[in-house]
Order: structure tokens, then C-alpha cells, then sequence
């Protein structure tokens, strides 16, 4: 840190400030910020400094703090402090894609993902080719891996992005990174791709990967999946499914250009609505003939919420009638439990049909009876065949043998039953997750059903 700097308040002056906020030598984040704030504001050092100072301390163990906690994030903080303007730009953006990866991802970028970071970190710190020349160094350095499907705003490709993105920054005076090639190369000619929309515990997303060549997916939020070590989903495209349906095209295509998906190859749709509203768990649902259900009707929330789960449904509905007018052979597969009262709703019925119902015990995975409803499109369902729990084919080794399944979502008093749980996942995953295996039956039947109105040999 520059002496100059120092001199406007000295060091123990800046110890006894320091202290205000430390309990048993531990600084919290809370009280990270809010010493940041004080010190720049009695002393005027900029934030950098006081971060670069901080990490001083952190470095011998006085101070231990979450925010300067590992060695690369001191390294960071000192960084800021030091070299040519250049270089304090490329750390800056360095610190806004490490928080934007970490938050996220789970270390691995889509192509959708690059997308919204070149959209939501070019203020302050750079550009649009400010992020991309940071993902290309870390990729380099193994930190993070790419999906190469980069577009250009108006569609086109940028096959030679990272070296634009690389040159771009020595010229800005940039350090060039240290570290191995990149892994993940672009794909030449078309690939099979489908869109998946709610995500969820990414049950489905682990069964649609093992078919489709590109999978995007689309949530509101991140679910943990595990705890040791820490797993959580992560989407694509964080946003609802109402955000999501005002894009151009609805949901599906969108989702699709982002994704850096060439036309004509999305062949399918994944589709999960949140099936909390429409769950008879609840034991609240009431069924009225032309609207589907409510909870309770009367409330103004209740009515919120009726309104809210419908609005969800129209736009995968409205999704999906977009990208079968563009595209006749793209395939769709709408999920819920096997009761959902969605399954009433008239909308539904009239433009999906009654739907096909899996025991999903006999894909793998669970240990209970439970049954999901797929909606799919006319041709995948003339073609799929279910696998029966007790048949040959199951991977159901209870039902196989006539016996009880160990576990139920809700046993029954007096009953040996356990609740549902899977090895190493949270119990909200193992309850609420779709069995990869069913994801994964789906999208073979609609990969060849979707390759043979397309003219291409199984």
C-alpha cells in the first residue's frame, strides 16, 4: 500500500477502529463491511486499502474474517493496492466473476451463463470483453471450465472468442494467465439439444444430460442437494417462469438462443411446474369443474395464489405451442405426481390429454410407490412403453419380489416404514427430485422419435 496513503491515519490508530469489530479476534461479514464504511470515512483510504491492510492482519492470524478468509482472496485484496491501472481493472473483474461463479455455478459456465454475466458486470469495472478476456484466464488457470456455444447479440457465432477476449486484454495492459489449455472446445456440426424448464433438485436434469448433447435449464432459485460437500442446482437461467414466458417467443426459444442452441436443434422440452399448489398432500385442494382447483376458496391470498400456479402452467403451455409452430417435430414432456390436481385443469386436458402415469420405483432411485403423470408429445407417447415395477425390466428389486416398498412420504401410524431419504442428498432433494431413470427412458423414446421426423437414421 502506497506510504502516502498510510500517513493519513496511522496504523494504530486504525487497530484501535479495527477492534470495534472484532469478537475473540473473529470479524463476521457484517462487521466487515461496516469497518470498511468507518475507516474510509475517518481516514481516506479507499475501500482496497483498508481490504489490502485487513489482509495483512488475516496473513499472521490477528484478524480472521469469511471476506479475506483463504489465501487467493488476501493475494486479491493485495492486488488492488498494487501494479498499473490495468492490472487493478483485471482484478477488480476478476473479484465480480469469482462472486458471480461461486453464487451461481457450480464451477462450470454455460454458455447461458457467460451470456448474463457479460450483461450484468460490465458496469464500473469494464466491458462485456472485460468478461469474457476473465472467464478465457480462469479457464486457462483450471478454475472454471467453458460451454463453448458464445454468440454474438445478433445471433452469430464467435467460435474464436477467447483469443478476441485474450488480445483484447493485453492490450488494456493485463497480466496474461498461467495454466493449462482449456478443456471444453466447441462442438462442430448440429447437436441434439433440449431445454428444461424448473429444474429443481435436478433429478430430471442428471437423466436428460445422459441423452440430449445440450441440456438448458431454467429455476427460480437454487436448491442444495447435498451438504458434504455442499451441491446445489444451478440454472441456467435464474428466473421464473412468468418472467421468463414475456421474451420473445415464450420460454423454450428463448431459453434455447440463449443457450447459443442453432436452429433446428431443439428437439425437446422438459417441463416441471411447482407442484406445491396442485399437490392433494395438502389436503386442502378443492376441485371446481372449468378453473382446476383452490385452496379454500374465498381469501384474497389463496386467490393470489390459485392465480400464480395458473399463470405458471399457461406459460410452459404457451412455451411449448411456440416451439411446435416453429418447429412440428420439437418433442415435450410435461411432469407432475400421478394426482395432481393440475391434471384437472381445463386448459390441460384439452391441449395435453390425460397423460401417461410411471411407477417410478422401477426406473431406480426411489424406495417408494410413488407415480408421476408425463405429459408428452403425441408421437413420443405412441412410442414409449413404460417399464411395470414387478416386470423384468424394473430396477425395482422390492417389487420384483412382491414385497413392500421400505419407504412412503407420509407413513402410517404404527407402519415400519421410513420416510424418504437417498444416500448423501438433502431431504428435500430425496423428496421432491425426479428419478434421473425416468427423465432418462423419456428422452430416449423422443431423441428417436425426434431424429426419425427429422430424416436421420437411428
Amino acid at each position: 500500500m502506497p506510504k502516502a496513503k498510510r500517513e493519513k491515519k496511522t496504523v494504530s490508530e486504525m487497530r484501535g477502529m479495527q477492534r470495534e469489530f472484532v469478537n475473540k479476534g473473529t470479524m463476521n461479514k457484517a462487521d466487515h463491511a461496516k469497518f470498511r464504511r468507518k475507516a474510509c470515512r475517518r481516514t481516506g483510504w479507499k475501500v482496497a486499502e483498508v481490504d489490502a491492510w485487513l489482509a495483512e492482519l488475516a496473513d499472521t492470524g490477528a484478524v480472521r474474517t469469511p471476506e479475506l478468509k483463504s489465501p487467493e482472496r488476501r493475494e486479491s485484496a493485495r492486488k488492488l493496492t498494487t501494479g498499473t491501472e490495468g492490472q487493478k481493472e483485471q482484478e477488480r473483474m476478476r473479484q465480480r466473476v469469482t462472486k458471480w461463479v461461486r453464487e451461481k455455478t457450480e464451477g462450470k459456465v454455460t454458455a447461458a451463463q457467460l451470456k448474463a454475466m457479460r450483461e450484468n458486470l460490465r458496469s464500473g469495472a469494464g466491458t462485456a470483453m472485460a468478461v469474457e478476456a476473465t472467464v478465457a484466464a480462469m479457464e486457462r488457470e483450471g478454475v472454471l471450465t467453458v460451454e463453448d456455444r458464445v454468440r454474438e447479440n445478433g445471433g452469430g457465432e464467435r467460435k474464436e472468442w477467447r483469443e478476441e477476449s485474450t488480445q483484447w486484454a493485453k492490450e488494456q495492459g493485463w497480466m496474461e494467465p498461467r495454466g493449462m489449455e482449456q478443456t471444453e472446445r466447441r462442438k462442430e456440426g448440429k447437436e441434439a439439444c433440449a431445454v428444461e424448464i424448473g429444474t429443481g433438485w435436478e433429478g430430471a436434469t442428471e437423466g436428460l444430460r445422459k441423452v440430449w448433447d445440450r441440456v438448458a435449464t431454467l429455476d427460480k432459485q437454487r436448491q442444495t442437494m447435498k451438504i458434504q460437500p455442499r451441491v446445489q442446482s444451478a440454472p441456467d437461467f435464474q428466473t421464473t417462469f412468468e418472467e421468463a414466458a414475456k421474451q420473445e417467443g415464450g420460454i423454450a426459444l428463448w431459453m434455447a438462443r440463449g443457450a447459443g442452441m442453432r436452429k433446428g436443434e431443439l428437439a425437446a422440452i422438459w417441463a416441471s411446474p411447482d407442484c406445491s399448489h396442485w399437490s392433494t398432500a395438502q389436503g386442502f385442494q378443492k376441485h371446481t369443474k372449468d378453473t382446476g382447483t383452490y385452496t379454500e376458496q374465498g381469501t384474497e391470498e389463496q386467490e393470489e395464489a390459485q392465480e400464480k400456479a395458473r399463470k405458471g402452467v399457461w406459460a410452459v403451455l404457451d412455451a411449448i405451442k411456440a416451439a411446435r409452430e416453429k418447429d412440428p417435430t420439437t418433442q415435450y414432456t410435461v411432469e407432475q405426481p400421478e394426482l395432481s390436481e393440475m391434471r384437472r385443469v381445463a386448459r390441460v386436458v384439452e391441449e395435453l390429454g390425460m397423460g401417461v402415469v410411471v411407477q417410478a420405483c422401477a426406473y431406480g432411485e426411489r424406495q417408494s410407490g410413488k407415480k408421476y403423470r408425463l405429459w408428452m408429445s403425441k408421437e413420443a407417447e405412441e412410442a414409449f412403453v413404460s417399464i411395470q415395477p414387478g416386470g423384468i425390466d424394473s430396477m425395482c428389486e422390492h417389487c420384483k419380489k412382491g414385497k413392500e416398498h421400505p419407504q412412503a412420504a407420509i407413513p402410517k401410524k404404527g407402519s415400519n416404514k421410513e420416510r424418504i431419504k437417498l444416500s448423501g442428498y438433502t431431504n428435500a432433494a430425496a423428496k421432491n427430485r425426479v428419478p434421473p431413470g425416468v427423465a432418462e427412458a423419456v428422452a430416449k423414446v423422443q431423441r428417436k422419435v425426434w431424429r426419425k421426423l427429422n430424416g436421420k437414421a437411428d
